[in-house]
C-alpha cells in the first residue's frame, strides 16, 4: 500500500512542474542577409512563456510559409532559460527551403504582399 501511495505521490509532484503552455513566437526583429553557397536571413526572434515558471528552451524549430508554400525554416539547438511570464530574444538563422531564393521574396515585398 506505501509503495502505491509513493508512486502517486511522484506522479502528481512529475506531472505539476510540466509547463502548461507552450512558448509563443511574438516576433522577428533585426533582419540581416547573407548571400553566398547558401542564401540565408538572421534575425532576433522574440518569444514570449506565458507559464507562471522558468523554462529551459533547448530547441527552435519555426517553419515560414507564403502563399500557403513553405520558404523558410528554423532548425536550431539553443540553451536559454525563460524567465516566467516574460519576453525573450534568441538570434536565428533561417534557411530558405529548397527552390526559394532571395530575389523571389524581394519581388513579393516589392509587389506589396506581406512576408
Amino acid at each position: 500500500m506505501r509503495s502505491k501511495v509513493f508512486i502517486l505521490l511522484v506522479f502528481i509532484v512529475a506531472t505539476s512542474c510540466l509547463p502548461k503552455d507552450s512558448v509563443q513566437l511574438r516576433d522577428v526583429t533585426n533582419f540581416s542577409l547573407a548571400l553566398g553557397e547558401s542564401e540565408t536571413l538572421s534575425g532576433d526572434a522574440v518569444f514570449y512563456n506565458p507559464n507562471s515558471s522558468r523554462m529551459k528552451l533547448r530547441e527552435v524549430k519555426i517553419d515560414v510559409y507564403l502563399d500557403g508554400n513553405k520558404s523558410a525554416f528554423v532548425d536550431q539547438n539553443t540553451h536559454v532559460v525563460a524567465k516566467p511570464k516574460s519576453e525573450f530574444t534568441i538570434p536565428v538563422t533561417l534557411k530558405l527551403a529548397d527552390g526559394v531564393r532571395i530575389k523571389d521574396l524581394a519581388l513579393r515585398y516589392a509587389d506589396g504582399k506581406e512576408i
